[in-house]
């Protein structure tokens, strides 16, 4: 298991980056919702309160899927207006929860280019096939150059894992991370 190490960032900082899916807005939160988005606002907690970390915190939202389409259909709204309807009470409700918003959303609809060629890569590298318009990923294939999917492996030396050192009282990088903090209340 690798340590968590902060990467540079573009001010010449360092920061963990962390990306969530997150939901797929076609309808109201539920308590699947609420069980994930909680858990890790409190991993969150953990990495930037106690541990000290900058976490840079991104996340996904699906704005535009089949169940949106079939929803948007059956109410005769637009599915664009449908998503960000949903979206809006999803992130309402976290914020009821005390939950923290993430640093940046990332919907799939202003990400579409960006996905379409990323697809297009896994099928030119052999590690994607069409059926019927679809596109499926070929876990085979990419086993067989020797990549490993989907595979568990022990947590070995967590156990031994020590968080970074802090920065000095007073010191430039405790006021930096004291306002970073701040900000993120």
């Amino acid at each position: 298991r690798q340590a968590i190490l902060p990467q540079p960032d573009l001010k010449g900082g360092g920061a963990v980056t962390w990306y969530a899916c997150g939901p797929t807005v076609y309808d109201d939160a539920h308590l699947g919702h609420a069980r994930t988005y909680v858990s890790f606002d409190i991993l969150l907690r953990v990495l930037t309160d106690f541990f000290g970390y900058d976490v840079e915190f991104a996340m996904g939202v699906t704005d535009i899927d089949d169940k949106i389409i079939k929803r948007a259909k059956e109410k005769g709204e637009h599915p664009l207006s449908l998503a960000r309807r949903f979206e809006s009470s999803f992130f309402e409700d976290m914020r009821t929860l005390n939950v923290r918003s993430p640093m940046v959303r990332l919907r799939v609809t202003e990400h579409i280019p960006q996905i379409v060629a990323y697809i297009q890569k896994i099928i030119a590298n052999g590690f994607g096939y069409a059926v019927d318009g679809d596109v499926y990923f070929d876990v085979k294939a990419f086993e067989a150059k020797g990549h490993k999917y989907s595979q568990f492996r022990e947590l070995g030396d967590a156990a031994n894992w020590s968080p970074p050192p802090q920065p000095e009282a007073g010191s430039a990088e405790a006021e930096k991370k004291d306002t970073l903090q701040q900000r993120k209340r």
